[in-house]
């Protein structure tokens, strides 16, 4: 087990390095060496900073998609879905990208079939997003008073549309 200078023993993950190489490696270039890991520790915060490391949404064509990976919205979710696909059909066949649109696609049909299955489920559905709604609306108020309006417009479109979605499912 590594341990850290306190004593601390990571609590596992994986770590994956591509690399692409133009010419093979020759005997010179080849090196061995042992590494040591960090033990990365996600930060608890009550609430967000905007030092703090948030998904961003990018509306350019040159841009990456938006990572949204914590969101339990499913409109949120298509509607990142819906930009990953834009993005591979622009030409983009970043083996990430793919990958982020069959793990959306995976996300999106897992979350349809509770909601369709469970009716328990729904509630803290609609709870986990109005929760996420307030996070959203703290963070775009952060990035406001940052002067990175830019950033805090893609929040706030991204809470309307969970907004949407709540009122939604709550007149059905």
């Amino acid at each position: 087990d590594l341990k850290d200078e306190k004593g601390r023993r990571a609590t596992g993950g994986k770590l994956e390095v591509y690399v692409r190489l133009r010419e093979p490696l020759s005997g010179c270039d080849q090196e061995e060496k042992e590494q040591k890991w960090l033990v990365f520790q996600e930060a608890i915060a009550s609430k967000p900073t905007v030092s703090m490391v948030r998904p961003t949404v990018s509306t350019g064509p040159a841009s990456s998609p938006i990572k949204v990976e914590q969101t339990t919205s499913l409109d949120a979710l298509k509607l990142e879905f819906s930009l990953v696909q834009n993005a591979i059909k622009a030409g983009k066949k970043d083996p990430a990208i793919v990958q982020r649109g069959r793990s959306l696609q995976s996300k999106i049909q897992e979350t349809k079939q509770r909601l369709q299955s469970d009716a328990g489920f729904r509630r803290e559905y609609l709870s986990a997003i109005a929760r996420e709604i307030k996070t959203e609306k703290v963070y775009e108020q952060q990035l406001v008073q940052a002067g990175r309006t830019g950033e805090a417009k893609i929040i706030q479109g991204r809470r309307r549309v969970m907004e949407n979605e709540i009122s939604k499912m709550t007149k059905k």
